[in-house]
Protein backbone atom coordinates (compact mmCIF):
# COMPACT_ATOMS: atom_id res chain seq x y z
CA UNK A 1 0.00 0.00 0.00
CA UNK A 2 1.55 3.19 -1.12
CA UNK A 3 1.07 6.04 1.47
CA UNK A 4 -0.97 9.06 0.38
CA UNK A 5 1.63 12.35 1.07
CA UNK A 6 0.41 15.94 1.26
CA UNK A 7 3.25 18.39 0.22
CA UNK A 8 1.17 21.42 0.91
CA UNK A 9 2.66 24.62 3.06
CA UNK A 10 -0.06 24.36 5.68
CA UNK A 11 0.86 21.00 6.78
CA UNK A 12 2.59 21.35 10.25
CA UNK A 13 5.02 18.97 10.35
CA UNK A 14 7.49 17.13 7.95
CA UNK A 15 9.20 14.07 8.72
CA UNK A 16 12.76 12.68 7.43
CA UNK A 17 15.71 10.69 7.88
CA UNK A 18 19.33 12.13 8.25
CA UNK A 19 22.74 12.06 9.87
CA UNK A 20 24.11 13.97 11.61
CA UNK A 21 27.78 15.25 12.64
CA UNK A 22 28.67 14.71 16.46
CA UNK A 23 28.42 18.01 18.32
CA UNK A 24 32.59 18.73 18.03
CA UNK A 25 32.32 18.68 14.00
CA UNK A 26 28.59 20.49 14.29
CA UNK A 27 30.57 23.66 16.35
CA UNK A 28 33.58 23.50 13.40
CA UNK A 29 30.65 23.49 10.56
CA UNK A 30 28.95 26.49 12.94
CA UNK A 31 32.42 28.23 13.08
CA UNK A 32 33.42 27.85 9.31
CA UNK A 33 29.62 29.15 8.45
CA UNK A 34 29.54 32.82 10.31
CA UNK A 35 33.00 33.21 9.44
CA UNK A 36 32.05 32.84 5.25
CA UNK A 37 28.92 34.79 5.75
CA UNK A 38 30.40 37.16 7.59
CA UNK A 39 33.72 37.42 4.93
CA UNK A 40 30.97 37.85 2.25
CA UNK A 41 28.64 39.94 4.20
CA UNK A 42 25.64 37.86 3.34
CA UNK A 43 22.41 38.69 5.80
CA UNK A 44 19.60 36.21 6.91
CA UNK A 45 18.94 34.59 10.10
CA UNK A 46 21.13 31.63 11.28
CA UNK A 47 20.20 28.65 11.44
CA UNK A 48 21.22 26.78 14.80
CA UNK A 49 24.05 23.94 14.85
CA UNK A 50 21.72 21.65 16.38
CA UNK A 51 19.85 21.71 13.03
CA UNK A 52 22.73 20.36 10.93
CA UNK A 53 22.19 17.43 8.76
CA UNK A 54 22.19 15.62 5.22
CA UNK A 55 18.89 14.35 4.52
CA UNK A 56 18.18 10.73 3.47
CA UNK A 57 14.43 10.91 2.73
CA UNK A 58 11.56 12.64 3.56
CA UNK A 59 8.40 10.60 5.22
CA UNK A 60 6.48 13.32 3.76
CA UNK A 61 4.14 16.47 5.45
CA UNK A 62 1.49 16.23 7.98
CA UNK A 63 -1.16 17.96 9.89
CA UNK A 64 -1.18 15.57 12.96
CA UNK A 65 1.74 13.07 13.02
CA UNK A 66 -0.23 9.49 12.27
CA UNK A 67 1.11 6.49 13.95
CA UNK A 68 1.07 4.35 11.30
CA UNK A 69 3.35 6.26 9.31
CA UNK A 70 5.92 6.43 12.30
CA UNK A 71 5.46 2.59 12.55
CA UNK A 72 6.13 1.97 8.56
CA UNK A 73 9.11 4.45 8.73
CA UNK A 74 11.05 2.00 12.06
CA UNK A 75 9.95 -0.89 9.82
CA UNK A 76 11.83 0.16 6.98
CA UNK A 77 15.10 1.52 9.17
CA UNK A 78 14.96 -1.51 11.52
CA UNK A 79 15.95 -3.39 8.34
CA UNK A 80 19.02 -1.33 7.75
CA UNK A 81 22.54 -2.64 9.03
CA UNK A 82 25.77 -1.54 8.59
CA UNK A 83 28.92 0.02 10.02
CA UNK A 84 29.89 3.41 10.58
CA UNK A 85 31.12 5.58 7.99
CA UNK A 86 33.18 8.62 7.16
CA UNK A 87 31.34 11.33 5.20
CA UNK A 88 33.51 14.46 3.73
CA UNK A 89 31.99 17.77 3.13
CA UNK A 90 34.16 18.75 -0.16
CA UNK A 91 32.53 22.20 -1.28
CA UNK A 92 30.31 24.84 -0.65
CA UNK A 93 27.72 27.08 -3.00
CA UNK A 94 23.62 27.14 -3.64
CA UNK A 95 21.83 24.14 -3.68
CA UNK A 96 20.95 24.05 -7.61
CA UNK A 97 17.25 24.86 -8.74
CA UNK A 98 16.24 26.55 -5.43
CA UNK A 99 14.14 29.83 -6.02
CA UNK A 100 13.62 32.50 -3.70
CA UNK A 101 15.06 31.79 -0.63
CA UNK A 102 18.02 29.97 -1.50
CA UNK A 103 19.68 27.62 0.67
CA UNK A 104 24.18 27.71 1.14
CA UNK A 105 24.86 24.20 1.37
CA UNK A 106 27.73 21.82 2.36
CA UNK A 107 28.16 19.79 -0.32
CA UNK A 108 28.68 15.71 1.32
CA UNK A 109 30.82 13.15 -0.51
CA UNK A 110 30.71 9.47 0.59
CA UNK A 111 30.14 5.99 -0.71
CA UNK A 112 29.11 4.70 2.02
CA UNK A 113 26.27 7.48 2.15
CA UNK A 114 25.41 6.51 -1.41
CA UNK A 115 24.82 2.89 0.32
CA UNK A 116 22.69 4.23 3.34
CA UNK A 117 20.29 6.14 0.96
CA UNK A 118 19.86 3.36 -1.75
CA UNK A 119 18.86 0.42 1.54
CA UNK A 120 16.76 2.93 2.85
CA UNK A 121 15.21 3.51 -0.56
CA UNK A 122 14.30 -0.05 -0.87
CA UNK A 123 13.13 -0.58 2.78
CA UNK A 124 11.17 2.45 2.61
CA UNK A 125 9.54 1.36 -0.74
CA UNK A 126 8.76 -2.24 1.03
CA UNK A 127 7.04 -0.40 3.69
CA UNK A 128 4.51 1.69 1.73
CA UNK A 129 6.64 5.15 0.79
CA UNK A 130 7.72 6.88 -2.27
CA UNK A 131 11.45 7.35 -2.05
CA UNK A 132 13.85 9.70 -4.48
CA UNK A 133 16.16 7.24 -6.23
CA UNK A 134 18.58 10.61 -6.69
CA UNK A 135 20.38 11.46 -4.21
CA UNK A 136 22.82 15.01 -3.78
CA UNK A 137 23.83 14.74 -0.35
CA UNK A 138 24.11 18.19 1.08
CA UNK A 139 23.79 19.85 4.31
CA UNK A 140 22.28 23.28 4.60
CA UNK A 141 23.94 26.18 6.42
CA UNK A 142 22.37 29.31 5.65
CA UNK A 143 19.48 30.66 3.64
CA UNK A 144 20.01 33.63 1.52
CA UNK A 145 19.10 36.28 -1.51
CA UNK A 146 21.89 35.55 -3.63
CA UNK A 147 24.05 32.77 -5.80
CA UNK A 148 26.59 31.79 -4.23
CA UNK A 149 28.70 29.50 -6.78
CA UNK A 150 30.15 26.38 -5.76
CA UNK A 151 33.95 26.35 -4.68
CA UNK A 152 35.99 24.28 -2.90
CA UNK A 153 36.60 24.30 0.77
CA UNK A 154 39.28 23.02 3.38
CA UNK A 155 37.47 18.93 3.40
CA UNK A 156 35.74 18.20 6.52
CA UNK A 157 34.94 14.98 7.70
CA UNK A 158 33.15 13.05 10.62
CA UNK A 159 31.89 9.34 11.27
CA UNK A 160 28.74 8.82 11.15
CA UNK A 161 27.77 6.35 14.00
CA UNK A 162 23.32 6.66 13.76
CA UNK A 163 21.17 8.02 11.41
CA UNK A 164 17.86 9.03 12.74
CA UNK A 165 13.87 9.70 11.91
CA UNK A 166 13.14 13.35 12.59
CA UNK A 167 10.13 15.78 13.04
CA UNK A 168 10.23 19.47 11.97
CA UNK A 169 8.02 21.42 12.91
CA UNK A 170 7.22 23.26 9.72
CA UNK A 171 8.91 26.83 10.10
CA UNK A 172 9.74 26.91 13.84
CA UNK A 173 13.36 25.78 12.73
CA UNK A 174 13.19 22.60 15.42
CA UNK A 175 13.85 19.12 14.75
CA UNK A 176 12.66 16.50 17.21
CA UNK A 177 14.55 13.26 17.52
CA UNK A 178 11.92 10.26 17.10
CA UNK A 179 14.00 7.43 16.83
CA UNK A 180 17.74 6.73 16.02
CA UNK A 181 19.70 4.13 14.79
CA UNK A 182 23.42 3.05 15.67
CA UNK A 183 25.72 2.07 12.90
CA UNK A 184 27.36 -1.03 14.34
CA UNK A 185 29.97 -3.11 12.74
Amino acid sequence: MQYAFSFYRDQREQLFFCVRPDAETGLLIDQYKRRFLRERCLDGQLRDKGLLHITLHGAGRYEDLPKHIIAAARRAANAISMPPFWVTLYAIGSYPQSKGNIPLVLLARSNALQGLHQGMASEMRRNGFRADKSFNPHMTLHYCSQVIPEQPIEPISFVVREFVFIRSEWGLSRHNVIDRWPLQN
